[in-house]
């Protein structure tokens, strides 16, 4: 096994082949090595004071492995992601087949002398005169007639292609009769050779599906043509949400009810101070962008517009921030933005349309402090699109726009409602 080595001044750390297959594979394994370390100093401290160092030592180790634990389940989800999106890319770029259209055309096969074919079925078939040489005439003469022919599965997909039906080399020492033979197997099986693309016999209808969707254009017979679409929704953005989930209360509003209550009683919004509303520092993230920290006024109006619409205030984080987004924002379909997750990495909701952390005073919202700016900055950093995979819910994250933006004020004139 080939490895890598890097030396430290008191250790060697050696890295056996980290490697990262997209959509596949992860690995990562690493061993320390301490050689001809100076302990001078620690065997001065005593077995007591080492042994603390020693636990603290091994503590720090279980916390740094725990987020590389942690680090490879979030890369299950992203791997699943890659693999799925790779499987409709597959599936995409699978040719359509290429065919006579129902016509018996000659080749330059010299197993085939002709074929005929449409999208689901072809037929090939040859005869093959065999000679023999006459000395008295010093010629070639013929001496018997070879049928072959076949009819198999016209898949697109390459390894496919099951033989149904066909002869080889059947003995004719009559030339008539081999012909009249071979006519008679293409009157046979004409009756697969009427329509373009035939009604596909289910046990073969495997030939024409890749990963499990049948491809475009064909049908199996005695089902309804699939419906390739439907795959294609659950990809695609805002497409994990059906009618019927949009219309039951999101699991970010039930988990809040009880926490936006008890705050709702503290008038948050329309904080007026002398002069006006407060101007709060807030970081605003947007479907499809890195986020960026926005001022903003305090009153409702200015939080209605940032959100485009009624508010709802939630409280999904142990700091003291909230999260203030659009309260019918999956209803007016607006743009899937980021995803919540719950302690074991799972997403229980997803927030629609733009949304602002703001943080949390005694009684009002406040301006997001800076360490709390830079972790959530960093939470949401990047944008994201959702996939259905294996019936569970999974956040595709997107490159980072590294949008270098202004902090705009966001403001509303006029009284407050």
């Amino acid at each position: 096994m080939n490895s890598i080595l890097e030396e430290n001044r008191d250790y060697h750390a050696y890295r056996y082949g980290d490697h990262l297959t997209p959509g596949s594979e992860l690995k990562i394994e690493h061993s320390v090595v301490c050689e001809n370390v100076d302990i001078s100093t620690l065997i001065t401290m005593g077995t007591d004071s080492l042994e603390a160092m020693r636990q603290g030592s091994i503590d720090g180790e279980q916390k740094a492995y725990e987020i590389v634990v942690a680090a490879a389940k979030q890369w299950e989800q992203q791997a699943a992601a890659t693999q799925t999106i790779n499987r409709a890319m597959e599936y995409l770029r699978t040719p359509e087949i290429e065919h006579t259209g129902n016509q018996w055309k000659d080749t330059d096969n010299w197993r085939a002398d002709q074929k005929i074919s449409n999208r689901v079925y072809q037929m090939t078939c040859s005869i093959w005169e065999d000679t023999k040489y006459d000395r008295e005439t010093k010629q070639s003469v013929p001496i018997a007639w070879y049928v072959t022919w076949e009819v198999r599965i016209h898949s697109p997909k390459q390894g496919y292609g099951e033989k149904i039906a066909g002869q080889n080399q059947k003995r004719y020492t009559d030339k008539n009769a081999a012909i009249k033979y071979l006519d008679g197997r293409k009157k046979a099986y004409s009756h697969l050779f009427t329509e373009i693309s035939p009604p596909i016999p289910k046990e073969y209808e495997h030939h024409f599906m890749v990963h499990g969707t049948l491809l475009p254009g064909y049908t199996v017979e005695g089902l309804e043509q699939a419906k390739t679409e439907h795959a294609a929704a659950e990809v695609s953005e805002g497409g994990i949400f059906t009618p019927e989930n949009q219309e039951k209360p999101s699991v970010l509003g039930k988990l809040s009810v009880a926490k936006t209550q008890e705050k709702r009683q503290h008038s948050r919004y329309g904080n007026e101070k002398e002069g006006g509303y407060t101007i709060m520092k807030v970081l605003m993230v947007e479907p499809g962008k890195s986020p960026y920290a926005a001022e903003i006024e305090s009153g409702l109006k200015s939080l209605q517009a940032a959100v485009g619409g009624d508010i709802q205030a939630v409280y999904p984080y142990e700091d003291p921030v909230a999260l203030i987004c659009n309260e019918e924002g999956k209803l007016m379909g607006l743009p899937l933005n980021r995803a919540l997750f719950d302690d074991d990495g799972h997403i229980y909701d997803i927030v629609s349309g733009n949304f602002l952390i703001v943080g949390l005073g005694e009684e009002d919202f406040t301006d997001l402090s800076p360490d709390l700016m830079e972790k959530y900055g960093e939470q949401f950093k990047y944008p994201e699109k959702f996939a259905r995979i294996a019936g569970e819910i999974i956040a595709v994250k997107q490159p980072a726009t590294n949008e270098h933006r202004e902090k705009p004020r966001m403001h509303h004139s006029g009284p407050d409602l």
